[in-house]
């Protein structure tokens, strides 16, 4: 695998993550600290190197669950966070490490926060628009596609006109797409139904009794083929 790591961006396009512990007055929700900071992109070039998930339990709660229903022995983590994705696929349920397994992380904004609680840092740095224009198709060589992509808490986020472009990309390198969300959305089986599958489903409450879920995805027919 070539390609070095892509730069932070200006504009936010990924890693549209909810932060947690970070004192930005008495706002109270994700919206509230964008517009406290003036932007989510000026929120997330501040306050990204302190990126913490609050629904982290619930992450692992459905990634543990689902763990024989996936393929996670190569996966892509996209939109990083601080690792917690990285961390509960490369450890088993009694704290060992899975030898067998390789995880590459990708975030745009949290490289600090990532290197600073897994110890390695980020392999790439690229943002929705990157992987929409091809940005992984460039670094991951067919032979050595993915089997499984892992998006936590970002895809709800994505602007609509780059939800498909940024998935049919990932699903591109990656047999699999794992979406964990706190809303129903995205919901992409009913985007393009013809290309892409809703293999299963899973969800688990919150403390409030909201519901963060889990969907699998795969390609109806494995395409490769890269948008010029």
């Amino acid at each position: 695998m070539t390609g070095k790591k892509k730069k932070k961006q200006t504009h936010l396009t990924a890693g549209s993550h909810i932060g947690a512990g970070v004192d930005v007055g008495h706002c109270s929700g994700v919206r509230d600290r964008y517009a406290a900071c003036g932007s989510a992109t000026e929120y997330y070039e501040k306050y990204g190197a302190q990126y913490q998930n609050p629904h982290e339990a619930q992450v692992l709660a459905l990634l543990r669950a689902n763990e024989t229903r996936v393929d996670y022995s190569r996966t892509l983590d996209f939109c990083a966070g601080s690792g917690e994705v990285t961390l509960a696929l490369q450890r088993n349920a009694r704290g060992g490490r899975f030898e067998d397994r390789k995880v590459l992380a990708c975030d745009p904004f949290t490289a600090d926060a990532f290197a600073l609680r897994t110890g390695t840092p980020l392999d790439w740095e690229f943002s929705f628009e990157d992987v929409a224009r091809g940005a992984l198709d460039e670094v991951v060589a067919p032979h050595q596609r993915f089997s499984a992509c892992v998006c936590s808490f970002a895809l709800h986020l994505a602007p609509e006109a780059l939800l498909w472009p940024v998935c049919h990309a990932l699903l591109r390198v990656s047999a699999r797409l794992v979406i964990i969300t706190p809303h129903k959305r995205p919901v992409l089986e009913l985007v393009d139904p013809e290309k892409i599958e809703l293999e299963f489903a899973d969800e688990t409450p919150t403390e409030r009794g909201k519901m963060v879920r889990l969907k699998c995805y795969k390609l109806r027919s494995i395409d490769t083929t890269i948008n010029n």
